[in-house]
């Protein structure tokens, strides 16, 4: 994808769908890359391709497509992703985010924790959220493998420290609880 030029807006299909329909005609995203069952419950998004992954067309499609990157010329001021705000403040906003400063934060990771091939990082954040580009980045960029999971089992407590060890997660960023008054 940022090989050919393009940039990605995270959706999280737990969103409610009004703000997911805002978000889809703010963006108005040439593609949609997702799997049959979250496509059924996205808000009608009218021209927008939709790529479904779990769908045979798709992987013979995919099968098909050259190994090698587009010829595309990029700079670090290309957009990488858009991410939306929360909206605490009025109507979410998009925020670009160019790919300046990858470069350096990729370096401050790997130095800092030690990531590279044999790490495992756990992808905490919900997609939508902004730290989830971090934790992407922490793992893909570093050559270390990145761990995916359900929600409930990022529950605190028993069910997160048995995917930490069924997984071998070496680095995970999990918010502190808030102390209760």
């Amino acid at each position: 994808m940022h090989k050919a030029g393009a940039a990605y807006l995270p959706l999280d299909p737990a969103y409610p769908a009004e703000r997911l329909a805002s978000m889809l005609s703010d963006a108005r995203p040439g593609v949609v890359v997702t799997t049959r069952p979250i496509a059924e419950t996205l808000p009608p998004m009218g021209d927008t391709t939709v790529l479904l992954l779990d769908d045979e067309a798709t992987e013979a499609r995919i099968a098909k497509a050259p190994e090698t990157a587009p010829e595309v010329r990029l700079s670090v001021d290309h957009p990488a992703y858009l991410i939306y705000t929360s909206g605490s403040t009025g109507r979410p906003k998009g925020v670009v985010v160019p790919h300046t400063g990858f470069a350096s934060l990729l370096t401050g990771y790997t130095e800092a924790l030690g990531l590279g091939p044999g790490s495992r990082v756990l992808q905490f954040a919900s997609p939508s959220f902004d730290a989830a580009f971090a934790e992407l980045c922490k793992a893909l960029l570093s050559g270390s493998t990145l761990v995916m999971a359900p929600s409930e089992r990022l529950d605190p407590g028993a069910p997160l420290a048995a995917l930490l060890t069924e997984q071998r997660v070496t680095q995970a960023t999990i918010p502190r609880p808030r102390s209760v008054s």
